[in-house]
């Protein structure tokens, strides 16, 4: 019976409205990307169900990489929609996402909506949505708590570069001709001065940090684990494996964003039965990364140890997008061209007029 609910609920979206079939999915598909798809999904779906790689213990990551203008987004959207027939789908524009600075919001935010058709179908389900919900809130509050730790630190660092820099106006020329890592090691002493004011407060001993630092590890394998119950009870419930995230637009995003998506895709979702779907223009996605780590680093070695698989979408003509942008603008085509003759015979009037007799 959870089986048949289960398969009802992938004809209907939360709402009760009947989906799309897969045909009007792709209806208006001018590069014929659909074959790619369904190759894509196969691949996916075979893949997420061999034991050996189930065994390993780690999510699938695959890259699906074109460059601009190739219609990849339009790709990603209908592929999204065309596995949600069968899987559970999340879809999520990096790009749009890039204010939050926090990726795995928007990763669990997405991935709670794909979840939500079969929550109301699976009452297990939903328990097990609000467990990894939970989990995941303190994982969160742990990475801000960080972020806010690291932000305070700037803000010490920079009032005391420029109480030190005030100081040295006033002095002498002894003070004036300390060097570059001199100053550097005196906003650094200024900055432990600080920090010390707070340490009866803050508790900041070693034995507190390791306690912290243990408490992260902790929630993020909790996190994990909240995650692949989720994927056991979509299993039970005959479900097709995998649960898909699909991420688009990662190269147009901040370096430190993309590169923090990467970073925690690979973290805190790396679990057997979850798929990712990167679409991406690797070359600049690679510079984005250089771009951070500084020129000589090795982007393209530190991109592939996140990817399982690397897809390039084939490249296609661009003549059925142009004619159809005519038809809809009202273009004539045929004043756009001119005739072949005509081009013949106007080249050949420049040429000979470089060469007068």
């Amino acid at each position: 019976m959870a089986i048949a609910r289960l398969r009802l609920a992938t004809m209907f979206n939360g709402r009760g409205l009947a989906m799309e079939t897969v045909d009007e999915i792709w209806a208006g598909d001018l590069f014929k990307r659909r074959e790619e798809a369904e190759d894509l999904i196969g691949y996916l779906q075979s893949v997420s169900t061999r034991p050996a790689v189930r065994d390993e213990g780690h999510a699938h990551v695959l890259a699906v990489d074109t460059s601009y203008g190739q219609g990849k987004s339009y790709f990603l959207r209908r592929l999204a929609r065309h596995m949600a027939h069968e899987h559970a789908v999340a879809f999520v524009d990096a790009w749009v996402d890039d204010l939050e600075d926090q990726p795995m919001v928007a990763l669990v935010a997405t991935l709670d909506k794909a979840l939500q058709p079969w929550v109301e179908q699976y009452p297990e389900l939903a328990d097990r949505l609000i467990e990894f919900r939970s989990r995941a809130g303190r994982v969160a509050k742990i990475v801000g708590v960080g972020l806010a730790k690291r932000a305070a630190s700037f803000v010490i660092m920079a009032s005391g570069a420029e109480a030190l820099g005030n100081e040295i106006t006033k002095s002498g020329d002894v003070v004036k001709d300390l060097t570059k890592d001199s100053l550097k090691d005196a906003a650094n002493d200024a900055v432990d001065d600080v920090t010390t004011g707070f340490g009866a407060r803050m508790a900041s001993s070693m034995e507190a940090r390791i306690s912290r630092f243990r408490e992260g590890q902790a929630a993020i394998v909790d996190m994990k684990a909240g995650l692949s119950q989720i994927v056991d009870t979509l299993v039970k419930a005959g479900m097709k494996l995998p649960i898909t995230i699909v991420i688009d637009e990662l190269d147009r995003c901040r370096p430190t964003y993309a590169i923090k998506v990467l970073e925690e895709l690979k973290h805190l979702f790396d679990v057997p039965g979850v798929a990712f779907v990167l679409g991406m223009h690797g070359q600049q996605l690679a510079h984005s990364v250089t771009a951070a780590y500084g020129t000589g680093f090795d982007s393209q070695s530190y991109l592939r140890r996140f990817f399982s698989r690397r897809y390039v979408l084939r490249e296609v003509a661009l003549t059925p997008l142009v004619e159809k942008l005519c038809a809809e603008l009202a273009i004539p085509i045929d004043r756009l061209q001119a005739p072949r003759s005509h081009a013949v015979a106007t080249r050949g009037r420049r040429l000979w007029s470089l060469f007068p007799a």
